[in-house]
């Protein structure tokens, strides 16, 4: 028994205890979850961000060494630093690192910096394409990336390949008139058989 009660009631000592447990968990997290700055306008990055471009992801890749996911884009539209029709992205592998969760077959808008590797974050403008309209506004209507030109199996260039048949035809119904026109004008000599040739003829 203790006389002099200086021990708190066993509830209270629980309810200490879980609001530490609470605590540490809450710094925990967030310690690590992700935090940045946010970032400017469409305008505004059009200005310092060194790369935007919208495009499908057409390949992921999770490097071993670093963890870290590079994403390979089929460019549809260039705003700012793209040459080439496929880029590849790098960000980083974990949400909790500001990582950008790129998944394969989607379309997106990307907002990308780097000099010879480049890389977004989730702390950038990067969206999914069909929920940036009002990045799309601002930014006005970029360049479009023509599609590849398709060749025959000879070298020829499809597109070039109609006309060209097409002229070889007309030419062909040309001459099909040109001779029979002359045909007409010079009519058709059929060799004269004697009726007794053609009784034999017949008899055959």
């Amino acid at each position: 028994m203790n006389l002099f009660n200086i021990d708190p009631p066993i509830s209270i000592m629980k309810a200490l205890l879980l609001t530490l447990i609470v605590t540490g968990l809450v710094l925990v997290s967030g310690a690590q979850a992700c935090t940045c700055v946010p970032p400017g306008t469409p305008s505004e990055e059009l200005v310092h961000t060194d790369m935007i471009f919208a495009g499908t992801v057409i390949e992921l890749e999770k490097m071993v060494l670093d963890g870290n996911l590079k994403a390979t884009f089929l460019v549809h539209t260039v705003w700012k630093g793209v040459e080439d029709r496929l880029i590849t992205i790098a960000t980083s592998g974990s949400e909790e690192a500001c990582g950008f969760p790129f998944e394969q077959g989607k379309a997106y808008l990307v907002y990308a910096d780097g000099v010879t590797d480049f890389s977004t974050s989730s702390c950038s403008r990067t969206a999914l394409l069909g929920t940036a309209q009002l990045d799309l506004e601002e930014l006005g209507q970029g360049t479009q990336f023509d599609a590849p030109e398709e060749t025959s199996p000879f070298g020829i260039n499809a597109d070039s390949l109609v006309p060209l048949l097409l002229g070889v035809v007309i030419i062909v119904v040309i001459l099909a008139i040109i001779a029979g026109v002359v045909i007409k004008k010079r009519g058709i000599i059929l060799p004269n058989i004697s009726p007794h040739l053609k009784h034999q003829t017949m008899n055959l």
